[in-house]
């Protein structure tokens, strides 16, 4: 109830151990998923999934056990295809990403201030995903799918 035009709630990935897949361009998404042989739906009804607009939505999945990096898929034309991020990364560089933290409903979008809305229900932790294998592999190899999908989306 205190959720208001200035203040916001997050999950906080490092301290829950959770990851986000972020997609904030759809088209751009669902060439790459098709590419990588992923359903774009699927995932999203996998898990809690929620969303502040149209152009993408956020799904929410264990933490791998692995060691991940901040996973920005960008291209020239596009700012933001989608992200991978988590909380046990090492580029501090930035608040918002040493925080690594994702808002959640019924917080509102920093820029338009629209309100996240849940496109699936809401889930506890245990009961949460792992990442699709496929995103997995794409988080540890990022070099190489960089350049793959900005060669798909080019």
């Amino acid at each position: 109830d205190m959720v208001n035009e200035k203040l916001n709630i997050a999950i906080n990935h490092y301290l829950s151990d959770t990851c986000c897949l972020d997609i904030d361009n759809t088209p751009g998404t669902m060439k790459i998923f098709k590419y990588l042989g992923l359903d774009f739906e699927e995932i999203k009804l996998s898990t809690m999934s929620w969303s502040g607009s149209e152009r993408g939505y956020k799904s929410l999945f264990h933490e791998p056990k692995v060691p991940t990096e901040w996973f920005k898929m960008r291209t020239p034309t596009i700012n933001s295809v989608f992200e991978l991020r988590c909380g046990k990364h090492s580029d501090k560089k930035l608040d918002a990403e040493a925080a690594c933290c994702d808002t959640v409903p019924p917080s509102h979008l920093w820029d338009t201030k629209v309100t996240y809305a849940f496109l699936t229900e809401p889930r506890y932790k245990k009961d949460l995903p792992n990442l699709p294998d496929k995103l997995l592999e794409v988080w540890q190899n990022q070099d190489y799918f960089k350049t793959r999908f900005a060669e798909l989306l080019s």
